[in-house]
């Protein structure tokens, strides 16, 4: 669901690009290569609970080559429910930033995510405690190999589910999955 190309975020979809305001920022270099980095932020007056973003858009090639979005400070705190499953009674939990970013690198001309990374924070207050504690939450995702020949679709069955919490479904380690890409 990170893959801002397969799955635009608001920010990029056509039907909601006037509450966004887009502005070139800047002609860059990214990883040794001339970029645009383009803004696109919310405009004043827009509440509505949606995410801003960056992108870097090879000059030569005009693709994106990285994206960072996340929600703005006057609406991270409205999306707990989109974030928090399970909670106590007795805790309260509220975003206090939800940032992710993605990258895309080029092979034999066409160009594949190769790594997406997410960082949430979160301030959790307890009914009985006086202080507010902040928890952060990181996770990535990096692509080792890409695979062109004999690719074949993830079966339903395969596929975990959004709300599935993943502390709760590890098994364990499998050495064979990873080969010699252990890091």
């Amino acid at each position: 669901q990170m893959d801002v190309v397969k799955h635009p975020p608001d920010w990029l979809l056509e039907e909601l690009s006037a509450l966004y305001r887009y502005t070139l920022q800047n002609i860059n270099t990214y990883n040794e290569q001339p970029v645009y980095v383009i803004d696109c932020q919310l405009k004043e007056g827009i509440y509505e609970p949606l995410m801003e973003g960056r992108l870097y858009i090879s000059v030569r090639e005009l693709a994106i080559i990285r994206a960072e979005f996340y929600y703005p400070q006057h609406i991270v705190k409205k999306l707990s429910s989109r974030f928090i499953t399970q909670k106590s009674a007795g805790t309260r939990v509220t975003p206090a930033l939800l940032a992710y970013t993605v990258q895309y690198k080029s092979l034999d001309g066409r160009y594949y995510l190769s790594h997406a990374k997410g960082h949430l924070t979160f301030k959790v207050k307890s009914k009985k405690k006086l202080f507010s504690s902040t928890f952060d939450v990181t996770f990535e995702m990096a692509t080792t190999r890409v695979d062109t020949q004999n690719v074949q679709k993830i079966k339903r069955s395969d596929r975990l589910k959004p709300d599935v919490i993943l502390s709760k479904e590890m098994e364990g380690y499998d050495a064979a999955f990873w080969g010699n890409a252990t890091f």
